[in-house]
């Protein structure tokens, strides 16, 4: 989960990508402050999961 390097369609990526036929429910909360978190509701994927290749930071 980190925010460097390559990413990899494994482990919880890709468990969060196949949640709508593995019965892991997402729950999705929201930070608009530090230490602030809202919960939004439990949600599904809209599509199928793309990849795009962007610069490491």
């Amino acid at each position: 989960m980190g925010q460097s390097g390559d990413q990899k369609m494994s482990g919880q990526n890709l468990t969060l990508a196949e949640s709508d036929t593995n019965g892991v429910e997402v729950h999705f909360f929201e930070v608009l402050k530090p230490k602030e978190n809202t919960y939004r509701g439990q949600v599904q994927l809209a599509g199928e999961p793309y990849q795009n290749r962007q610069k490491s930071r």
